[in-house]
């Protein structure tokens, strides 16, 4: 978003507002699940008809193949940054794919491992991953926040490019305030779709409304505050 001429506050008020829109459709979305205790198919059905409903699913299916595709590269991405955290080896490793290739073989011992252990939550029911899930979301938030202070701290501060004004005209940055919550709805899009098949698992509705309303504007907007402060803290950090 940096890249079409925004700056940073620009860039998070079009991610708030973007949070806010995602968490009103993901609340929408996931009410047939939550009240009727149905899922996405089965909500497809009851608005399109037997045959009609193979149109939404098909569109959920090509999401879930590149959501999952996209969220297992990044999977093993990560376990490469841990691999090289403990062995100077491995972070070292000799190449041997071609450089046609966009990945090397120290990426994809990394996909390979998360591949294999993921698998083990293929056989866990639904309903039984709130524990496994709950911590998983706690350690994501110590580790960002750990990463994000030090970082600042580090660098002694956000940088220059926080301040850096505007150089467009109100138009023109009106529609790039448009295209930047489209890009963000367009990446969590996967995720808001078939909310029902998630909250029908859920106690009751409330939960599940103040559920989606943590995960989409709280977390949402704080993750975005990260990333943002991170990169341009470090931008800072090379420049000097």
């Amino acid at each position: 978003m940096l890249s079409l001429g925004l700056n940073i506050q620009h860039t998070m008020g079009a991610l708030t507002l973007g949070n806010i829109l995602i968490c009103v459709y993901t609340c929408l979305n996931s009410g047939p699940g939550a009240k009727y205790r149905i899922g996405y198919t089965v909500c497809q059905r009851m608005i399109f008809g037997i045959y009609g409903s193979g149109i939404g699913i098909f569109i959920r299916i090509v999401l879930s193949i590149v959501f999952y595709g996209s969220q297992s590269w990044l999977g093993g991405l990560g376990f490469v940054v841990m691999f090289s955290s403990w062995s100077k080896s491995y972070m070292n490793l000799e190449n041997t794919f071609p450089s046609s290739l966009a990945m090397t073989t120290r990426d994809f011992i990394g996909f390979l491992v998360f591949q294999i252990l993921q698998y083990a939550f293929f056989v866990m029911r639904p309903e039984k991953m709130n524990k496994a899930v709950n911590f998983s979301c706690l350690i994501t938030i110590v580790a960002m926040v750990g990463v994000f202070v030090a970082t600042l701290a580090k660098n002694h501060g956000a940088g220059p490019l926080y301040s850096e004004p505007v150089a467009l005209s109100k138009g023109y940055t009106g529609w790039m305030w448009l295209y930047s919550m489209t890009i963000w709805y367009g990446a969590l899009s996967p995720d808001c779709t078939n909310q029902s098949d998630f909250s029908r698992f859920s106690s009751s509705t409330k939960k599940d409304v103040l559920g989606n309303h943590i995960s989409c504007n709280d977390h949402g907007y704080y993750r975005s505050s990260y990333g943002v402060a991170l990169c341009l803290s470090n931008t800072a950090a090379i420049r000097n």
